[in-house]
């Protein structure tokens, strides 16, 4: 179930200057999810925060499923795995930076969302009696 994009490749991102609604850009990422964990809450959190700084709509499609990057339940509801490959769209002013933007977090910062689950989680309460 791997991934057969090439992440990042020249070739995955496109820009579309026909307009859509005559004045708003297009920008289309096909990206491959290299987590172990997927996306879950931490990263898709993330992804929703960033997408809420463009003007642009940004969506995400797996599997025929298009969500709003900016709603995180409708992302939960995609339930993507590692390996698997989505579609990032933007339609607005800004849809090329927005794009860029939220691939950049899928391909790059993922693990620091990882790493820090796992050292919260390993770490004891702040209430437990120290030995």
């Amino acid at each position: 179930m791997g991934c057969t994009a090439t992440v990042g490749s020249p070739a995955r991102l496109r820009s579309d200057s026909t307009s859509v609604a005559m004045t708003q850009a297009k920008a289309t990422r096909v990206v491959c999810i290299n987590n172990p964990h997927g996306l879950h809450m931490r990263p898709i959190t993330a992804l929703s925060q960033r997408a809420k700084e463009f003007q642009s709509e940004v969506t995400i499609t797996k599997d025929h499923h298009r969500v709003n990057v900016q709603h995180i339940i409708d992302m939960m509801t995609l339930a993507v795995e590692n390996g698997s490959e989505v579609l990032l769209e933007a339609v607005g002013p800004d849809a090329e930076a927005a794009v860029t933007a939220i691939a950049e977090i899928i391909e790059h910062d993922f693990s620091k969302y990882d790493e820090e689950n796992i050292v919260r989680s390993e770490s004891p309460p702040a209430d437990a009696p120290s030995s």
